[in-house]
C-alpha cells in the first residue's frame, strides 16, 4: 500500500473517531458538515475521504473550543494554541530550538505533553496524553506524531526522514497503513509514543517566516492528503527509501533496482545523485551506519542481531565497516552511548 492510499485509509478512520468524539460531546454530527446533509445522502456508514476529515476536525474544534476535540475530559488545549506554536517556529534559529519554544508552551497547558529527547546520535519527540483521554483517543497520539514531523518538515524546507516510529497502543488497521503514512516502519504495544530521527536535523535552520506562516493557516486545513512543502532532494529519498528497504528485509537494492522502483535508469539516478555530490555507495554506508548505531544503543540486542539489522551476513564485516564508519570500535561506541545516556559524557 502506498503513502497515498496509507493516509486515505487513516482518514477515514480518524473521521469516524472525531464523529464519535462529536455524539459523546452532544455535538450534533451532522452540524459539523454544515449545510450537507451528509448522513442523508451518503449514511453514517459512509467512507469517509480526505476532506470530510478536515471540515469535521476543524468544527469539532470549534464546537468543543479544545485542539484536544474533547477527547480529553478535565483537560484541554486552547484554540489557538498550535498557531502560536508555529509563530514561535518562525522566531526561532533552528529546529531543535523551534521544538523545544513549542513544546514549553503546551506544558503550560497541562494536558497533552510533548517532549524532545536527544540521545547519543538521535532526536526523538514523544506524545504523553492526560490520565483522562478516551480510550479511542489513541488515535491522538498518530495525529500529533504526524503534525509534529509535518511542520518540522516545513518549517526547514526539507525532508526528515524518521528512523522508526512507536505507539503504546495496537493497530487499529493494517500495520503497513500506518508505514506507509509515515514513511517508517511501525512499531506497536511500545513503552512510548515517538518518532525517531538523526539528531543532527536538530540543527537545520527554520527558514519561514511570520508571513509564510500566517499564509499557511490561511489556506485549507493541514490535512494526511498533502506531504509538506518542501524542496525535494534525492539523495534524502534515496536515504528513505534504503532505510525502508533495510528495515523491512534487511538487505540493500543495487543501484539499478533501487532506480527502477524510482521509475529512472540507473545513469539518471546516478547524475542526479552526483549533482548534489553524493554517491549510492556512500548513502547505502550513511543509512546503515544510521541503522547501526540506533541498535547499538540498546543494551538488549546481541552484536549478530545488530549486523543483521544493518544488512550483514556475517559480524566480521559489520563490524570492520562500523570502525570505517565511527573511528571506533563497538566496545567503544557502546561505552560512549551509555555514558551520554548517564548524563556523565
Amino acid at each position: 500500500m502506498d503513502a497515498t492510499q496509507s493516509r486515505a485509509a487513516l482518514a477515514a478512520r480518524y473521521t469516524t473517531i472525531l464523529l464519535d468524539a462529536a455524539r459523546r460531546s452532544d455535538v450534533d454530527s451532522a452540524a459539523l458538515f454544515g449545510d450537507e446533509p451528509v448522513f442523508a445522502t451518503r449514511g453514517r456508514s459512509a467512507s469517509w475521504s480526505h476532506d470530510d476529515l478536515g471540515v469535521v476536525s476543524h468544527n469539532l474544534r470549534l464546537a468543543t473550543h479544545d485542539e484536544l476535540w474533547g477527547m480529553a475530559p478535565g483537560k484541554h488545549i486552547p484554540l489557538g494554541t498550535f498557531r502560536y506554536a508555529c509563530e514561535q517556529f518562525a522566531l526561532s534559529g533552528s529546529l531543535g530550538e523551534a521544538l523545544a519554544r513549542a513544546f514549553r508552551l503546551y506544558d503550560l497547558m497541562d494536558s497533552v505533553r510533548f517532549q524532545l529527547h536527544v540521545t547519543g546520535e538521535e532526536a526523538s519527540i514523544t506524545v504523553s496524553l492526560p490520565s483522562t483521554a478516551q480510550p479511542d483517543a489513541d488515535f491522538l497520539h498518530e495525529w500529533w506524531l504526524w503534525l509534529w514531523h509535518y511542520v518540522a518538515q516545513w518549517f526547514v524546507r526539507s525532508e526528515i526522514s524518521l528512523f522508526k516510529v512507536d505507539f503504546p497502543h495496537r493497530p487499529a488497521v493494517n500495520p503497513d497503513v500506518y508505514d506507509g503514512t509515515f514513511g517508517s516502519r511501525c512499531s506497536f504495544k511500545a513503552d512510548a509514543a515517538r518518532i525517531v530521527f538523526s539528531r543532527e536535523e536538530l540543527s537545520r535552520p527554520v527558514t519561514r517566516t511570520l508571513d509564510e506562516v500566517e499564509d499557511f493557516f490561511g489556506r485549507s486545513y493541514v490535512s494526511l492528503k498533502y506531504s509538506p512543502d518542501v524542496e525535494r532532494r534525492v539523495g534524502i529519498s534515496v536515504k528513505v527509501a534504503l532505510l525502508r528497504r533495510l528495515q523491512r528485509e534487511k538487505s540493500m537494492p543495487t543501484l539499478e533496482e533501487l532506480a527502477g522502483e524510482q521509475g529512472v535508469t540507473s545513469q539518471t539516478l546516478r547524475r542526479w545523485l552526483l549533482a548534489e555530490g553524493h554517491t549510492y555507495r556512500a548513502l547505502k554506508a550513511e543509512v546503515r551506519s544510521l541503522v547501526a548505531r540506533h541498535h547499538l544503543g540498546r543494551p538488549d540486542m546481541t552484536l549478530s542481531e545488530v549486523a543483521t539489522q544493518a544488512g550483514f551476513a556475517e559480524t566480521s564485516g559489520f563490524t570492520r565497516a562500523f570502525r570505517t564508519w565511527t573511528g571506533m570500535n563497538v566496545s567503544q561506541f557502546r561505552q560512549s552511548t551509555a555514558l551520554h545516556r548517564s548524563g556523565l559524557g
